[in-house]
């Protein structure tokens, strides 16, 4: 029986002296205000301004469970602008927005279950 009580005291004291894993902020924030612009570019509003950070084409395949390519598949994307802040309310990130960046994206894939967007790198 002490054996059995000095393990439970190991295993507990070896419990106690593992670190919390530190907090992180929650996210991401998929929008909650309708916005006019969900085209493929999201580095313009309006084609006017371009938004700051490096740009990327990102592109993808929607395909079924016997990987066909599904036709007409809605790709909702959403990120956070250069500074890594989102376009959200609940978002902490102190950092500004980008009012050149779109945020959010709703594409549909081509009969070959193709999709693509220009974005930019999203900030930490």
């Amino acid at each position: 029986m002490n054996k059995d009580r000095r393990n439970i005291l190991k295993a507990a004291l070896g419990v106690a002296c593992v670190p919390l894993t530190p907090s992180q902020p929650e996210g991401p924030f998929y929008p909650i205000h309708e916005q006019l612009e969900k085209d493929f570019d999201m580095t313009t509003m309006n084609g006017l301004k371009v938004a700051k950070g490096e740009k990327v084409y990102i592109r993808g395949t929607v395909v079924d469970e016997n990987c066909n390519p599904v036709a007409g598949a809605l790709v909702d994307l959403w990120q956070a602008c250069h500074s890594g802040k989102y376009l959200h309310d609940d978002d902490p990130n102190p950092a500004e927005l980008d009012p050149n960046f779109q945020y959010w994206a709703k594409l549909k894939t081509d009969n070959a279950g193709l999709w693509r967007v220009k974005t930019i790198i999203p900030g930490a």
